[in-house]
């Protein structure tokens, strides 16, 4: 069959794809980037570029690819969640549940589709009575907090919309709380729940009691699939059976990152093994591989920085650009300089320098998480190799000065390492290469 999918490079996207093609079906991907071709191509998808708030161009992309099938995966999750202001947080998403439902729904009857099949969420937006036990027939609260009304809207608009249609077979598919990777709670440590978890502020409603019902991502890709190809019109719920009180899963999850980080500074990467996190932790072993999938994926999300990474970019931005690069050089001095601050990176470069996994990962994290952005926001050209120049010579001082300890360097007082450094990542920032 041909299955067009919006959101094809999201976190479930990622997984449902491919999937759809080793399944022998035809599969459109369609991403709002141009920049995301190659990756919907990667997936074994044909790309189409859109942006799913347009309702021309979407009716453009789905009647030209013809579809028999509409998965409407479309999200716009990314970003640090504000639990106290939550409609802030998914306010795309509530738009792409609404206009994007609609302008989709559209294009899908033109184009003559048979089935259309769209994501929405079990996560809280049934109405507080009855037990805790909640199925696809217990209605939606009808008075959701002020700060939830804009979202539970829209979660009410996608399924009226989708499960109402008379033309085509109309499935929405309520997946629980995604985990594993690309989702909320993954081994990303920007995560919009791992972030926090690792930063000790996610926030507690009452006593914890609230109950999260959670899904795996791979799971949730699986149950899709056979939506696609064998569903009937209706409403769904796909959750694992293990429903969780936030005071059970949340410490359970802090208990896992926090024997990751132990384990890896007092043994070494290579060394820390899944075995033995799961025994400090007081968890099975097939938990932490079933969440984090792998030790390189557990250990990205366990060794975050040890600082506040948006705070660190505004920091060496505030001044006069001909001192960034000192600037750069004096935060990186400050951190390693203060030995419980230090001990994350540092166990993350010694763990670089005999696993290539490690390394990788290291790689990704500083540019991703911090020169990355910090490039982005110089506005100069080659910014990507100019970051990574940084980066190099980042690395390679806090590794000669920090756990080679070569001398003089070692003992040099951090003011005058500034004094000779800071030129360079100058040059490295804004000068000509």
């Amino acid at each position: 069959m041909k299955v067009f999918v919006t959101g094809a490079t999201g976190a479930i996207g990622t997984q449902l794809v491919p999937r759809l093609v080793a399944r022998g079906h035809d599969v459109v991907g369609m991403t709002r980037w141009r920049t995301s071709r190659d990756a919907v191509r990667a997936l074994g998808a044909h790309p189409v570029v859109a942006d799913a708030l347009d309702e021309e161009a979407v009716w453009h992309a789905v009647v030209d690819a013809a579809p028999e099938i509409v998965v409407h995966q479309a999200t716009a999750l990314r970003g640090e969640m504000n639990m106290r202001r939550i409609d802030r947080f998914y306010a795309t998403t509530n738009r792409l549940r609404t206009e994007g439902t609609d302008h989709l729904l559209a294009a899908a009857r033109d184009a003559g589709v048979r089935r259309f099949v769209a994501q929405s969420y079990a996560g809280w937006p049934f109405a507080r009575t009855g037990g805790p036990i909640k199925s696809e027939e217990d209605p939606l609260d009808p008075h959701p907090p002020a700060a939830l009304r804009e979202t539970l809207d829209a979660i009410r608009h996608l399924e009226t919309a989708v499960a109402g249609v008379p033309w085509a077979e109309g499935i929405v598919l309520r997946y629980g709380t995604f985990y594993g990777p690309g989702t909320g709670i993954s081994a990303d440590p920007e995560a919009t729940v791992t972030k926090p978890v690792l930063k000790r502020q996610f926030p507690l409603v009452g006593a914890a009691g609230g109950v999260w019902s959670f899904v795996h991502v791979t799971d949730a890709a699986t149950a899709t699939v056979e939506a696609i190809e064998h569903g009937a019109a209706g409403i769904y719920q796909v959750v694992d059976d293990e429903p969780a009180p936030v005071s059970e899963w949340l410490p359970e999850l802090a208990r896992v990152l926090d024997a990751a980080r132990a384990q890896s500074a007092a043994h070494g990467w290579d060394r820390a093994t899944i075995r033995a996190i799961a025994r400090d932790a007081g968890v099975d072993p097939a938990l932490v591989l079933h969440f984090f999938g792998s030790k390189a994926f557990l250990f990205g999300a366990a060794m975050r920085w040890p600082f506040d990474t948006d705070a660190a970019v505004e920091e060496v931005l505030s001044g006069p650009r001909s001192r960034l690069g000192e600037r750069l050089a004096s935060f990186f001095l400050s951190v390693w300089e203060d030995p419980q601050r230090r001990e994350p990176i540092m166990v993350m470069l010694r763990a670089a320098t005999t696993n290539a996994q490690a390394a990788e990962l290291l790689r990704e994290t500083l540019m991703t998480v911090f020169l990355g952005p910090l490039g982005s926001r110089l506005e100069v050209p080659d910014a990507e190799l100019r970051m990574s120049l940084c980066s190099a010579q980042l690395i390679g001082l806090g590794t000669a000065r920090y756990i080679v300890a070569f001398e003089p360097l070692a003992s040099l007082e951090p003011e005058r390492v500034v004094e000779l450094v800071g030129p360079a990542l100058q040059r490295y920032m804004t000068g000509e290469l």
